[in-house]
């Protein structure tokens, strides 16, 4: 992904150069149509100005302006601020005249559980301040809801260490879409679902589970043994935790493995514990499940690997920062991004028509946009998704169903300043 940051920083300094739009131009192009060759409307087609449409608010749009309590009690209250990239932000009021320190357990926005967290902050006595969360394997750009589990630390021990829970706690109004567990399930319960994610290999190695916790405590999942296609492994370190009613990825790391070509049948017991005693601690034990050559984590990974999903929340993220006008999709074969700016459409127009000066700044314009189209395919490519395409159209803003512009895999297939016709798709580099 860093390079896709660069890229983007990059990008930022040519938006003022050239605004993206056109006149006669072809529909944006999507994963089947940029495979074929397409011909712009004739000349002869009204070119008509209409007026804008409407812009639907996006999701992000809606998240508060102002902090959401999420906890509270007589020594703390505890609301959801705001999302920063990978940080959480939390607003933290100390009713008590001791220092406080907050360290996190678990949180969950929209069903998905971060693991890997980061934070310890501290809040003076009888006073408010932010506290971050820095999430390192997931990001949410917006949310409907959140779960999770913060540590309240005293270490003057005027009073005793203990966990401020939340469940379900409505941040938004934007509508909750719940996801379901993905992979082979191994094992489930009434509290618990676990299923098979992924063998990662690499410097933290290991058989990754995604984990859905069905109750409203914070768990821990702690692994007693690993076996892989009949093979059992010892040393393994794990203790991993899932926020309330939510989905985690849990990772069994196994420093002396050997990583197989392909995975067959999981086996293993994962100790499933509630430090809060609401339900007693049990084994989770599962033998030799199949996992059919089709199913997700069925070939090891790198351990740089995003799902899809994934991969374009960190891609939204970052082009929020440089966008105020786009969208993003994707399918089976490839993302699109469409982006589009109001009432620049006749600048391009302009420069087909002989503008030095335009041109120029659109031709600079396009080379930019060429390098964000190749930092995106990078960017998949790093994240476990080379075979996925990076189509990266520039709406024409005065009729959102027609490209100025379309990038595939960072190559120009279409330019509406100085082509006629579209170009058939440029191979995809491997």
């Amino acid at each position: 992904m860093k390079k896709l940051l660069s890229v983007l920083c990059t990008l930022c300094l040519a938006l003022s150069l050239a605004a993206c739009g056109g006149g006669n131009a072809p529909a944006p192009a999507s994963s089947a149509a940029a495979a074929s060759v397409s011909t712009p409307p004739s000349s002869t087609e009204s070119q008509v100005v209409q007026p804008p449409e409407p812009e639907e608010e996006s999701p992000a749009s809606k998240m508060p302006k102002e902090p959401v309590e999420l906890y509270t009690d007589e020594r703390v209250t505890i609301s959801f601020s705001s999302f920063d990239g990978d940080k959480v932000k939390f607003l933290v009021d100390n009713k008590t005249e001791a220092n406080i320190t907050i360290q996190a357990e678990a949180i969950a926005f929209d069903g998905k559980s971060a693991g890997d967290i980061l934070m310890s902050d501290d809040v003076a006595p009888m006073s408010k301040g932010y506290v971050s969360a820095r999430c390192e394997d997931q990001q949410w750009p917006y949310a409907s809801i959140s779960s999770g589990r913060l540590k309240v630390i005293d270490f003057n021990d005027s009073f005793d260490t203990y966990f401020a829970t939340w469940v379900n706690v409505p941040v938004s109004e934007i509508p909750y879409e719940p996801e379901a567990l993905q992979g082979t399930v191994l094992y489930e319960d009434n509290l618990v679902r676990i299923a098979f994610a992924s063998l990662v290999e690499g410097r933290r190695q290991g058989v990754e589970f995604s984990v859905e916790n069905l109750t409203d405590a914070n768990i821990t999942l702690q692994a007693r043994s690993v076996s892989v296609n009949g093979f059992s492994y010892s040393d393994i370190m794990m203790s991993d935790d899932v926020a309330p009613r939510s989905i985690g990825r849990v990772m069994a790391r196994i420093a002396e493995m050997e990583i197989p070509d392909a995975v067959e049948t999981i086996g293993g017991s994962l100790r499933v514990i509630d430090f809060d005693d609401s339900f007693s601690s049990y084994e989770a034990s599962f033998t030799n499940v199949p996992i059919g050559a089709d199913a997700i984590g069925a070939k090891p990974t790198s351990e740089e690997l995003f799902s899809i999903e994934e991969t374009i929340v960190l891609l939204d993220a970052e082009l929020k920062k440089s966008f105020k006008n786009y969208e993003i999709s994707h399918d089976d074969a490839a993302i699109t991004i469409n982006v589009w700016y109001d009432g620049l459409t006749d600048r391009v127009m302009s420069a087909k028509d002989g503008n030095e000066e335009l041109l120029k700044s659109w031709s600079e314009a396009v080379k930019s946009f060429e390098s964000l189209g190749d930092g995106i395919t990078e960017a998949l490519k790093s994240a476990g998704h080379p075979d996925y395409s990076a189509i990266l159209n520039i709406l024409n803003d005065q009729n959102k169903d027609k490209v100025l512009l379309t990038i595939v895999d960072g190559e120009t297939l279409y330019n509406s300043a100085v082509d006629d016709e579209i170009s058939a798709t440029p191979e995809k580099s491997k």
